[in-house]
């Protein structure tokens, strides 16, 4: 079994000839979309930690839910910008041009922008939820 990873734009054939300092710039762009996406893990594994514990409506649930949701909404963004970012990079490194700029958004990035939003939507609920049980609390 083998894996091949390569930035999403270039061919394996462009990714070979891609000098080391040209793969260097492409490298520090896409470190910051993965710090990103790593940080939404994070937060991700905080919500469940606290979901487990039984915390669900806990403010620091509540606030894990929301980074989670911002940081990979902003994910999208880069990740959507580090395409033609690249390609206008490493073709200024270049006398003749090698990689045309190109920006995409597909369905799928849209999905996740949506399910961004139901996220949003999801933490503002449990926000009201929450404040409602210590309204109950201070009836009893």
């Amino acid at each position: 079994m083998r894996m091949f990873f390569y930035p999403d734009g270039l061919t394996f054939d462009e990714l070979l000839r891609l000098s080391f300092a040209q793969r260097l710039v492409g490298i520090g762009l896409g470190v910051l979309a993965l710090g990103v996406l790593f940080y939404a893990v994070i937060q991700f594994n905080s919500i469940l930690t606290s979901v487990k514990d039984g915390m669900i409506f806990s403010l620091r649930t509540i606030a894990a839910m929301q980074a989670f949701s911002g940081a990979l909404l902003l994910y999208t963004v880069l990740s959507n910008l580090e395409k033609p970012l690249r390609a206008l990079a490493l073709n200024a490194m270049v006398k003749t041009p090698m990689l045309q700029v190109l920006f995409s958004f597909s369905s799928n990035e849209l999905l996740l922008v949506l399910v961004c939003a139901l996220f949003y939507v999801l933490t503002a609920i449990m926000h009201e939820g929450r404040r409602l049980e210590e309204e109950n609390k201070g009836f009893v």
